[in-house]
């Protein structure tokens, strides 16, 4: 079978207040060949900033090759981040098997897979934001900061985060409630460490541009 003679785009937008024609005008703006530029522009300014954060050492086709997966790894890990809203199933300490839900709160995390394990998980977590956290800071900085808000009283995170019916629909049952007397390493602490040197060399590059303004102000 051969392929069909023409090619249709189909763009869903909204029809604000502005009216149809400023719908179409948006439409327009993403549809064809404006959108085969706008994606071809972001692949370039993603292609720019890798080079700047990770600096590759380009040489011959296998290091290449390389960077090429390397690129692929980040691409998912940073696209693989979801925020999760709900409650979750914990023990009750010191009242046997009664249970009870607990929420619902939210969490912004990477997950380590999209297709199986939808969902965030403490010990995985520390290892994902040594990653994101070098591509962008503030992404890290409020993911890590959505863990600790998961902290209780006495200093227990469940080390899966399980939020709301949808995220419970893909565990099977015996493993949904979470148990206090079962705790997962808190790993994060590579990720809150690595996050606070990237902040602290930020802040030096900061004051090393406001004080070479003051230079050229004073020289001027």
């Amino acid at each position: 079978m051969g392929a069909a003679p023409i090619a249709v785009d189909v763009v869903f937008t909204t029809v604000e207040k502005d009216g149809v024609a400023a719908a179409d005008s948006r439409a327009l703006a993403i549809a064809s060949d404006n959108l085969s530029k706008l994606l071809g522009d972001a692949e370039d300014a993603f292609d720019e900033r890798f080079d700047e954060v990770f600096e590759p050492k380009w040489g011959n086709e296998e290091d290449e090759r390389t960077i090429e997966v390397a690129k692929r790894a980040l691409s998912n890990m940073v696209g693989g981040m979801g925020y999760f809203y709900g409650s979750s199933v914990v023990s009750v300490p010191g009242e046997g098997d009664r249970v009870r839900e607990h929420g619902p709160a939210a969490l912004f995390t990477a997950v380590p897979s999209r297709p199986f394990f939808p969902r965030g998980f403490l010990w995985d977590e520390g290892f994902h934001q040594l990653l994101v956290g070098r591509w962008d800071a503030a992404i890290s900085r409020d993911a890590l900061a959505h863990w600790l808000s998961r902290m209780s009283a006495d200093g227990w995170i469940p080390r899966e985060q399980i939020l709301g019916a949808e995220a419970r629909s893909r565990v099977p049952d015996e493993f949904v409630t979470r148990c206090h007397f079962v705790a997962g390493q808190f790993d994060n602490v590579s990720g809150l460490r690595e996050l606070l040197s990237l902040i602290s060399r930020e802040e030096r590059k900061r004051a090393t541009v406001r004080q070479s303004g003051r230079c050229l102000l004073y020289t001027s």
